[in-house]
C-alpha cells in the first residue's frame, strides 16, 4: 500500500510548478497544507530555500543529469 507521494516526486513537482506549491498540489493530489509541510521538511534536508530560484534550478539541473545518468 503506497503512502503518497515520496520526497522526490514533492520535490520534482515543486521544481516543474516553478516552486508554486498549489500547482504541485494539484499535480500531486496532495492538499496545500500538505506540500507547504513537505516542503519544509525537504529545504530542512537540503539545506536551501525552495523559494530561491538560483537554489530550484540547481537542484532541477542536478536531477536532470542524475535521471540520465543512472
Amino acid at each position: 500500500m503506497r503512502r503518497g507521494p515520496t520526497d522526490l516526486e514533492v520535490l520534482e513537482a515543486l521544481l516543474q510548478e516553478g516552486g508554486a506549491k498549489t500547482g504541485a498540489a494539484r499535480a500531486l493530489g496532495l492538499s496545500r497544507p500538505a506540500v507547504y509541510a513537505r516542503t519544509q521538511r525537504l529545504e530542512e534536508r537540503l539545506g536551501v530555500s525552495l523559494e530561491d530560484a538560483e537554489s530550484r534550478t540547481a537542484l532541477h539541473t542536478a536531477l536532470l543529469w542524475w535521471r540520465t545518468t543512472r
